[in-house]
């Protein structure tokens, strides 16, 4: 965007929507703004207009070390730089059993090689504060900015004291989103250690719950056995989530895949520096990001594997001029129901010139029964099998079919549509 204009987002019913200005520069910006009830696998129209329109309404509050939205108030210590507090307003609960939440800590791999971990304790925590400010307090993003560093082996340059690693945290709550975010931008220049952050939930129970392929796992929380104590580090896709049924907190992510889970404590690793068989392995610049999500019930009742996907799977933002289109402003391709069931895959068929392949799969655990919807004709539909073989036919009902599907369970489909 332009800086010497006023800037508004409308939807398309012409209403004015949220918008706030961010990464300024000299001579342009990012406008931000949350889009709510996008349909499924479709779009939505907003138009971009230069005037200030903003509606009233925002639940975003704060001060120099407090976040607060219509979920979560979060308050930052002014020594530490850590998360004294997470209160869940929605279920009238702390999320943190104690005040040194968001900790980094750093670890000594005795190993060297790229596929092994062997930690040993204490870690060196950082809960040394060098930087912390109010950065974005605006209507959509409200934004504590905080800064850790680690002085690891001495180098020349550019001094003795310079640290050798810097960790730049920027700690958000969204007006309407139910999670707190991390963004990170961290230098990082070590050898034969693992940076980790350690979340200490007020959360008790036996097994935490990891997201892995087209389902999820369970993992204890007590390290007995030696079996136990080997496969301390989990790996898993976009969470991990602590519940004892009644309440929980997952840890969202969008690209770090190991986590360990203590007691109550829930750890991701974020980096690692081991020097076989790339020396420079992880060396340098990375950004990346995780949120903490509380939630009433179970990973079930908090829907927490539809909370990964939209955290993991941003929208896809096309600009254009303003024009008359054949489609309306609002539209969905393919919806799901109902909402244990997810449409993980969709593409071409391999085959066949005019199918798709479509890939469901259930998670909670629970039988359904299925509906897949489209807005067009559907003249045939095909189970197959993964590598797109036939297995049965299945009826269709217009533009849409249904079919019944076990707990866990994945299917593929192949579907014909009728050519316009």
């Amino acid at each position: 965007l332009e800086m010497d204009q006023e800037w508004s987002i409308l939807d398309e019913y012409g209403n004015a929507v949220a918008s706030q200005i961010i990464d300024k520069i000299s001579t342009d910006a990012k406008l931000l703004f949350i889009a709510i009830d996008v349909p499924s696998i479709g779009y939505k129209t907003y138009q971009l207009v230069e005037k200030n329109s903003q509606p009233s309404n925002s639940s975003l509050q704060f001060t120099r070390d407090t976040l607060e939205n219509q979920f979560l108030k979060a308050e930052i210590d002014k020594n530490s730089g850590l998360l004294k507090q997470i209160f869940d307003k929605q279920n009238q609960r702390q999320v943190l059993s104690d005040e040194r939440g968001n900790l980094l800590q750093i670890f000594k791999n005795e190993t060297n090689d790229a596929w092994n971990l062997k930690l040993t304790t204490p870690p060196v925590e950082l809960d040394q504060l060098v930087e912390t400010s109010l950065v974005e307090f605006g209507p959509v993003r409200t934004t504590i900015k905080v800064v850790h560093s680690f002085s690891g082996e001495k180098r020349p340059h550019p001094t003795e004291d310079f640290p050798t690693s810097i960790f730049t945290q920027y700690i958000s709550l969204y007006d309407g989103l139910p999670y707190l975010e991390v963004r990170n931008d961290m230098m990082w220049w070590e050898e034969h250690k693992v940076l980790k952050v350690a979340f200490p939930f007020n959360v008790t129970a036996d097994q935490a719950r990891y997201e892995i392929p087209y389902g999820s796992i369970e993992r204890p929380t007590g390290f007995e056995s030696a079996f136990e104590k080997a496969r301390f580090e989990v790996p898993a896709q976009r969470w991990a989530d602590l519940s004892d049924g009644e309440y929980g907190v997952s840890l969202l992510n969008d690209c770090k895949h190991g986590y360990d889970t203590k007691g109550n404590v829930m750890r991701l690793s974020l980096l690692r520096a081991p020097t076989y068989p790339d020396p420079m392995a992880d060396k340098g610049y990375h950004e990346f990001k995780y949120a903490i999500y509380p939630h009433k019930g179970d990973f079930r009742e908090g829907k927490v594997f539809r909370k990964g996907f939209e955290f993991n799977e941003p929208f896809i933002v096309t600009r254009t001029e303003e024009h008359d289109g054949d489609l309306p402003k609002s539209f969905s391709f393919v919806s799901v129901e109902p909402e244990n069931v997810i449409l993980n895959s969709i593409k071409m068929s391999e085959d066949f010139d005019n199918a798709l392949i479509l890939r469901v799969y259930e998670t909670d655990g629970k039988a359904a029964a299925v509906q897949i919807k489209t807005p067009y004709q559907i003249i045939k539909v095909e189970e197959v099998n993964m590598i797109e073989d036939k297995i049965s036919d299945l009826t269709t009902e217009g533009k849409s079919f249904g079919f019944e599907i076990s707990p866990n369970e994945i299917r593929t489909f192949r579907i014909e549509l009728q050519k316009n």
